[in-house]
């Protein structure tokens, strides 16, 4: 085949994927970064992507964030280069890097500080994907983050010159910290985010939301087919 990917390095091939290239090169580089992440997810050829995660330029870490977005399957040794992601300049980054803790299971204290903050995260995609990781997590894990979350790790250090205002936006994360456990405990329990709601008036619309359609997406699948069907029949 022409241009067949496994005739390059890992190296190269991530190269050619970050080229700007012509038209005629889209193909090659699809078929390069799925000849990767299938080498990737075998744990072979994984010192690009780690190069890719360890980057000083944003558009590199961007890059290597979607690979780890797209491997889905734990790779033992890309768990310390993704823990740097935790706290990246770049939003994206550290949804990756709850995203992937999450489909590889992996917990350990680091990881349970790092989660913790990102629980706090203002951005809302960071903290829905961490309260997602929290519904999905084992009881073991969740005891423990809880516990974590719990102790006030995570906070960022806050810096004024009035130490009561410090102390302000430090109960303010715990509560913020604690408020997300509590709806993660009680979405386990079973209740309905409807009921959850009401009772958390401080939480944003958008947190919920997210939840409840990720809670809801097979009613809608259902729903749609049985729609596309009554209209096949009409």
């Amino acid at each position: 085949m022409k241009n067949d990917p496994s005739e390059f390095s890992a190296a190269d091939l991530v190269s050619r994927i970050q080229s700007a290239g012509e038209e005629d090169d889209r193909d090659f580089r699809y078929r390069a970064g799925r000849y990767l992440i299938g080498r990737w997810r075998q744990g072979i050829d994984l010192d690009p992507l780690i190069n890719l995660l360890n980057s000083e330029k944003s558009r590199d870490r961007l890059l290597g964030a979607y690979y780890l977005c797209e491997l889905g399957d734990p790779v033992e040794d890309l768990k310390i280069p993704v823990l740097q992601l935790a706290d990246d300049s770049i939003s994206y980054c550290r949804r990756a890097f709850v995203e992937f803790i999450g489909s590889a299971r992996y917990y350990d204290e680091p990881i349970g500080i790092a989660l913790a903050e990102c629980l706090l995260d203002l951005d809302l995609y960071v903290r829905v994907s961490v309260l997602r990781w929290g519904i999905a997590a084992s009881a073991e894990q969740f005891e423990l983050f809880s516990r974590v979350v719990e102790a006030g790790a995570g906070r960022r250090v806050p810096r004024f010159p009035n130490p009561l205002s410090n102390d302000y936006w430090n109960e303010s994360e715990l509560k913020r910290g604690i408020r997300g456990l509590n709806i993660v405990r009680r979405i386990r329990a079973g209740e309905e985010v409807s009921q959850i709601r009401s009772e958390f008036p401080e939480e944003d619309n958008f947190v919920l939301d997210s939840i409840n359609f990720l809670r809801t997406i097979r009613q809608r699948e259902s729903a749609w087919r049985e729609m596309k069907r009554r209209r096949a029949d009409s």
